[in-house]
């Protein structure tokens, strides 16, 4: 059996209405271009919805990254003890030409 399309109705305020009618293009219905509009509506509020799902995760990722390059810089920065020195196997005399 074929299902039955979900119908959804609405009733428009006569202020709303009186824009709309002025809006519908010419050969269209005020019922039709109001659909049209309010789908329209529900396609940009889930695309919003997909681009703030995004871009949380790019700013997530950008703090991550920030957060790993100040480790980085902090250890590229950091004091360490200087070396100490490491005595000589052999006697200097031995090593000028003569």
């Amino acid at each position: 059996m074929r299902k039955a399309p979900h119908v959804i109705t609405f009733r428009l305020d006569p202020i709303h209405f009186a824009m709309l009618t002025e809006l519908v293009p010419k050969g269209s219905s005020v019922g039709s271009y109001t659909r049209e509009l309010v789908l329209r509506a529900l396609h940009q509020e889930q695309a919003g919805v997909l681009v703030a799902t995004r871009l949380e995760a790019l700013i997530l990722d950008q703090q991550s990254l920030r957060s790993q390059l100040d480790d980085i810089v902090r250890l590229l920065t950091e004091e360490r003890p200087s070396p100490q020195p490491q005595p000589v196997s052999h006697p200097l005399q031995n090593l000028i030409l003569r």
